[in-house]
Formats: C-alpha cells, structure tokens, sequence
C-alpha cells in the first residue's frame, strides 16, 4: 500500500517496483468509494520521481480526467493496475505489471490514533 499526499493532486504518486524494461504500458486508476475507473494510456502523463516511485498526472482538461479528480478526496481509496496492452489492444489479454492500494495520509491519522498492541511477539498497531 503506498501513502500518498493529496496536495500533489492532480499528481497521484505512488512506489512502484515492477518490470522496468516494459516501455509499453497502461495504468488503470480505480476509485475504491465510486468504482468509477480511469485508464491512462498517454505515457507523457507518466514520470518517475525517484528510484521506486512514480507519478501520474491527471489531465483535469480532460472532462473523463476532471471528474475523477473531483471524486478524490482524502479518505479516498485508489486502486492501480499498471499492465502491457493484450493483443490488439484487449484489457482481457493484458500482463500485469504491477498492482497496488493508494491512500492519503491524511486519511491515516496521526501516531496518537494508533496504539501498539502485543499479540504473541508480533506487533499490532489498531486504529482507535
């Protein structure tokens, strides 16, 4: 799961540790509240802002891309799907990159809502 700052919006970044040399790819965001899904298949909405983490720039020009980003907000849930287009551009047929949950982190709280709690040597940390 990868925390992300809503302040970057239109920008959603998130780490990423997939296939590297894969050059052809699409992403699929998935608003998790609406289930509304936006593909974006324009590699120049991509870029890598470190070694492990990208980002995605929503074209809010884009009526489809607008609406999307008005449906986030900071208790929002996203769900990406990073794949290699099927054959003759089917989602059916699509290989999977990578896969991953997005929420902001100011959904999560402050260290104070949390408390630690000790199950057999393994540690828990539960949200009040």
């Amino acid at each position: 799961m990868t925390i992300s700052d809503i302040n970057r919006l239109p920008y959603i970044d998130f780490n990423y540790m997939g296939r590297d040399s894969e050059q052809t790819y699409n992403i699929s965001l998935t608003n998790k509240d609406t289930d509304v899904e936006l593909i974006i298949t324009d590699l120049t909405r991509i870029s890598i802002v470190s070694e492990f983490r990208m980002a995605v720039k929503l074209d809010i020009t884009i009526d489809e891309q607008l609406d999307f980003y008005n449906s986030i907000n900071e208790n929002t849930l996203l769900s990406i799907y990073i794949f290699k287009q099927g054959h003759a551009g089917e989602t059916e047929t699509a290989i999977p990159l990578f896969r991953d949950l997005i929420t902001f982190k100011t959904n999560m709280g402050t260290e104070s809502d949390y408390l630690e709690s000790d199950y057999s040597s393994e540690y828990t940390f539960l949200y009040e």
